[in-house]
């Protein structure tokens, strides 16, 4: 069963977490949050995952300035991928 398993670090940015997800498939991880993240929806896609296990997220950056983008970020890659 294709599955993702991410260890975050502290204070863990959007970009970084994209790239964590890049990373696990292998795939480049220059660039942008962007480009990264359709670089991780493409490989999700492509390899027929199942689950995102992301371990540790509360190192996930919650800054009062973050919080809210991170939130999105969750949400949009809760939206794209067909996953648990």
């Amino acid at each position: 069963m294709p599955i993702i398993y991410i260890a975050l670090s502290g204070n863990t940015q959007i970009r970084g977490l994209n790239a964590s997800i890049c990373r696990f498939y292998g795939l480049p991880v220059s660039g942008d949050a962007d480009t990264l993240a359709e670089r991780a929806v493409d490989a999700v896609l492509s390899m027929k995952t199942v689950a995102i296990i992301i371990d540790d997220i509360h190192f996930l950056a919650g800054a009062k300035s973050n919080s809210v983008r991170m939130a999105n970020q969750l949400k949009y890659l809760s939206n794209v991928f067909p996953v648990t």
